[in-house]
């Protein structure tokens, strides 16, 4: 997620969406983990809809690369600079709700209370993106 949304721009809201979208659809034959899978698509989704909710009408919709080659699997909604602030301090309270689920989530199995824990810090790593 850092990796292509770092350097995103008013795109951050919409590519962490995406990158959570990627996640879920890459982690669909994991077996066993259909709670964390629904977490996560409610969380990129609604973090789709706050993007969309604040879209800039004057921005085009774009795809966007990172450095390392990484590229967004559909075109991003930017947010428009004067909703960033508020739209941020949202995005960061979804992915804290998040990483809230997993770890209560997590304690219902120790199997897979650490990779649950380790997606949780992932999301929350992400918050910085959103700070900045």
């Amino acid at each position: 997620m850092k990796s292509l949304c770092t350097n995103s721009g008013g795109f951050v809201v919409d590519c962490l969406a995406e990158r959570i979208e990627t996640l879920v659809l890459d982690a669909s034959d994991l077996h066993g983990h259909q709670e964390m899978k629904q977490i996560l698509r409610d969380t990129a989704e609604e973090l789709r809809q706050l993007a969309r909710a604040n879209s800039d009408r004057t921005a085009p919709r774009a795809r966007i690369t990172s450095p390392d080659g990484q590229r967004s699997t559909r075109p991003l909604v930017a947010v428009t600079p004067s909703r960033r602030s508020s739209a941020h301090r949202q995005a960061i309270a979804i992915l804290e709700e998040a990483e809230t689920k997993l770890l209560r989530s997590s304690a219902q199995s120790a199997a897979r209370a650490s990779q649950y824990q380790q997606v949780a810090n992932a999301l929350g790593s992400n918050k910085v993106l959103l700070r900045s």
